[in-house]
């Protein structure tokens, strides 16, 4: 009986330290492991651009604009035009929740360093992400130099 009970303590302890030590995790892409950090949700405040990616409207550059209060604004600059939306976000570990005013939520894994976001949505596709602005106002529309 003493046995099982430092066996259970030593395994609970182990499941403790491995989660408290693992800051990184993987997934599995097309065969290639990638490496996504921990993310803390005071590196996403800011003005965040991607690079020009075909869309289903044609070349687009998406814009997303992370506030220090929880909101967010996001811009798409597509050929037919503008679109923009704003909402509110929630960071837990390296998952991104966004939640839109229409009602609708999107889901993203995400890792940031300081000139860098990448955010991946749960079919697998990743965006990258160049930081524009540490500090910004969010406002609704979020303009971009394209």
């Amino acid at each position: 009986m003493r046995f099982c009970l430092i066996a259970t303590r030593r395994l609970c302890a182990a499941i403790v330290a491995a989660t408290v030590v693992s800051t990184t995790f993987f997934a599995c892409r097309g065969g290639a492991i990638v490496k996504h950090k921990v993310v803390n949700s005071n590196a996403l405040v800011g003005l965040w651009r991607s690079n020009a990616f075909e869309g289903q409207l044609g070349s687009s550059v998406e814009s997303f604009c992370f506030g220090a209060d929880g909101t967010v604004t996001t811009t798409v600059e597509t050929q037919a035009g503008q679109l923009s939306n704003s909402g509110s976000y929630e960071l837990a570990g390296n998952v991104l929740t966004l939640r839109w005013r229409s009602g609708s939520s999107a889901t993203l894994k995400a890792s940031v360093d300081s000139r860098k976001l990448v955010l991946a949505a749960e079919s697998g596709k990743a965006r990258i992400y160049k930081r524009e602005a540490a500090t910004v106002s969010c406002g609704l529309p979020v303009k971009s130099s394209r």
